[in-house]
């Protein structure tokens, strides 16, 4: 036995055989030999005769060779245990090893995980779940259910129904549920499950992955909160520079207006010099204020480029005609060159040219002492129906240094700090034009050096119109022939008195009885007295106790008053503003400064006698789309005709003339104008076909009736126009 242990813990210190196995193999070994030690023995001991020892020997040396088999089979047979036993280990101790990586692993991760059997309850959980839950492992390893860790209670209630289905599906992937903590906080989580089976293939356990986006729900939150609040200060920006408008173009348009009131009369020399520099004052300022106005709408993305056909060598006179007088007050020469290939008419938008062609051609005018200043046109390309258009403004002015170029488009910028004290402007002119030409598809580049004067190039693509036609220039209303509208009686509702007073004057100039109110209570006190006294209404937007747009609401529903016409006067510009007008229930609006023509537009629209709207929407069939065909061909056809007209009257062609007059009535009558167009024609036809026509009275009938064309013109040009 002693010698068995000896050889045990010689052979196997590592135990990788047993006590037991030992004893067995020593015993079996002992038997063995002696088993052959017997044979010896009666090999000694037995001499008797030969074939006793032959026989003895042979016994023997079988029973040696047994013992030595048996010797060497038990050796290899505990190598080999050994060996498997020695493998079996290091494989344990490797699994043993992976097992607690792998459970090192789950514990670090960033993601909770837990496992559960088919009743439920958690039978592992990692320690990232357990430390936000802030519970230990022993209160939860096959004590807690699952549903203990939801802050839904019902869960707990349709636990069965839900594993059930769970079993069924095998898997659930980013379900998000709301975990509850030891200490009662909320944890959002989003959950993947995944069902193991066992071999028989019956419901063994679940694992489960847990992302606990606490801190991406916070983003959310904040991102949230922060958009909400930059939505509160767009918001806030956009009623400050809606109320900066109003308290800015309120006294405004009373300067504007009186100073437009005191020019129209009999002043001295020295007074009319005075109230002209009162106006341009006015007018710069006003044009600051539209500038800023305009670069808010273009930078929140409320400005809209139209795109419409217009005469653009007609436009192009324009704006040099414009500003020429400023040119030659400072000796400058103003220069138009044209390409001959130049189209008469191109679809775009033509208040935004002129916009950009004033600003660039103003300031060149500007900061140039002596020489000239160019507006040079010309066509770059025209593949098909487009076309792109070289606008090159050039002067002979200071001229900017190279450092400045990109600087000089950027807000409230100047090429150099003295040129405000010195030039005057905000800097936000050139801002302006190039975020107008780039909202256009154009580009705009500068070449410039000091005292070398300054070139800006700006290309802007266009559409061509294939049928070019000269459009005439008599779409502009007259600026001096006012109507007579004696007769009518307008409610004018307006809070500050200096408004008031500048519209009451320049309605009287119509020949108009006016009755005011300051505010919109007394306002439909006037209204419910006499419902029926006037014909049209002009409602300031902006007025304490209620604004024009619920007084106009009441006038609509309380008052019942849905025929009379009400304009509102505002000193808002931002788009959207003639959606709010018209959905509060107005007909439409005029922006504070009013400017005469737009008044009178309104007044020739809405007022009884000029434009009858009934009969136009009548012969269109009550149909908004036939009724803005029959409006553009209007505009498009009627100034037109109205030039073969004249050139028949001064070529006294009687003939033509009777025919062309005879063409446009039905033009007239259509367009619903049928006492202040359709009318006058037929004079002018029936005059003129007389064997002896008499001149004087066919001039007199179409100077009559090219004044009412204008008005007709505009008035329906403000319907279907522009709806910023």
């Amino acid at each position: 036995m002693f010698v068995i242990r000896f050889i045990h813990r010689k052979i196997d210190p590592d135990g990788l055989i047993t006590g037991k196995a030992w004893l067995a193999i020593g015993a079996l070994g002992i038997q063995a030999g002696l088993v052959f030690a017997a044979a010896i023995v009666l090999l000694v001991l037995e001499k008797k005769s030969l074939e006793t020892s032959g026989m003895l020997w042979l016994l023997s040396f079988m029973a040696g060779f047994v013992f030595l088999m048996l010797l060497y089979t038990m050796v290899r047979t505990v190598r080999k245990v050994m060996h498997d036993r020695r493998s079996f280990n290091l494989l344990h101790e490797e699994q043993k090893k992976n097992l607690s990586l792998t459970h090192n692993l789950i514990n670090i991760l960033p993601i909770g995980y837990h496992s559960l059997n088919k009743h439920g309850i958690i039978i592992e959980m990692n320690q990232t779940e357990l430390d936000w839950l802030g519970y230990t492992r022993e209160e939860v390893i096959g004590k807690k259910h699952v549903s203990d860790l939801y802050a839904d209670d019902s869960y707990h209630d349709r636990f069965e129904e839900l594993m059930e289905e769970f079993k069924k599906q095998g898997e659930v992937n980013n379900v998000e549920y709301t975990m509850l903590s030891k200490d009662g906080r909320h944890i959002p989580a989003l959950i993947t499950s995944k069902v193991l089976l066992d071999e028989a293939g019956n419901f063994e356990r679940s694992i489960t992955m847990v992302y606990n986006f606490t801190e991406r729900k916070k983003l959310e939150d904040d991102l949230i909160s922060a958009r909400q609040e930059a939505e509160n200060a767009r918001r806030l920006k956009q009623l400050f520079m809606a109320n900066m408008s109003h308290e800015i173009r309120t006294p405004l348009n009373a300067i504007i207006g009186f100073a437009n009131l005191l020019s129209r009369a009999g002043l001295a020399k020295n007074l009319k010099e005075y109230v002209q520099s009162i106006q341009i004052s006015g007018t710069n300022l006003l044009a600051i204020v539209n500038d800023i106005l305009d670069f808010e709408k273009i930078r929140s993305g409320m400005l809209r480029i139209e795109q419409i056909e217009f005469d653009l060598p007609g436009l192009l006179h324009s704006v040099t005609t414009m500003l020429r007088t400023s040119a030659e007050e400072k000796h400058l020469i103003l220069e138009l060159k044209t390409d001959p290939n130049l189209p008469m008419l191109v679809v775009g938008d033509p208040m935004r040219l002129t916009q950009i062609l004033v600003n660039l051609l103003g300031n060149a005018i500007k900061f140039t002492e002596f020489g000239s200043v160019t507006l040079d046109v010309q066509v770059m390309s025209a593949p098909g129906d487009s076309i792109r258009i070289l606008f090159k403004v050039e002067d002979t002015g200071i001229g900017i240094a190279e450092s400045e170029h990109s600087r000089i488009f950027e807000r409230f910028m100047q090429a150099s700090n003295d040129m405000s004290r010195k030039y005057g402007g905000t800097g936000l002119g050139l801002a302006l034009v190039k975020m107008l030409v780039e909202l256009q598809d154009g580009c705009i580049v500068l070449t410039s050096a000091p005292g070398k004067g300054s070139s800006f190039h700006i290309e802007i693509p266009y559409q061509t119109v294939r049928d070019q036609k000269i459009m005439p220039t008599v779409l502009s209303s007259d600026n001096i022939t006012v109507p007579d509208l004696s007769g009518y009686h307008v409610l004018l509702v307006e809070d500050n008195p200096m408004n008031r007073r500048i519209a009451e004057l320049n309605l009287k100039e119509f020949g108009l009885e006016v009755t005011m109110a300051e505010d919109g209570y007394k306002a439909l006190e006037l209204l419910h007295a006499t419902p029926h006294a006037f014909d049209l209404v002009f409602i300031d937007i902006q007025m304490p106790g209620i604004d024009g747009h619920q007084t106009t609401r009441t006038i609509r529903s309380e008052l019942g008053l849905h025929d009379l016409p009400i304009v509102a006067l505002t000193a808002h510009v931002f788009a959207g503003e003639r959606e709010k007008v018209l959905a509060s229930g107005m007909n439409d609006y005029l922006t504070k400064p009013v400017v005469q023509n737009d008044l009178i537009n309104v007044l020739l629209r809405f007022l009884p006698g000029f434009w009858d709207f009934e009969a136009f929407q009548e012969h269109t069939l009550g149909n908004a789309k036939i009724g803005n065909e029959i409006a553009r061909l209007f505009i498009q056809q009627f100034p037109q005709e109205m030039i073969t007209l004249q050139a028949a009257l001064q070529q006294q062609d009687f003939v033509k003339t009777a025919s062309v007059s005879h063409f446009l009535r039905s033009s007239a009558a259509y367009a619903g104008f049928q006492q202040v167009l359709a009318d006058p024609l037929l004079q002018l036809e029936q005059e003129a076909k007389k064997e002896s026509p008499d001149p004087d009275v066919l001039n007199e009938i179409y100077t009559l009736l090219s004044f009412n064309a204008r008005r007709a013109v505009s008035v329906i040009q403000r319907e279907i126009g522009p709806k910023d």
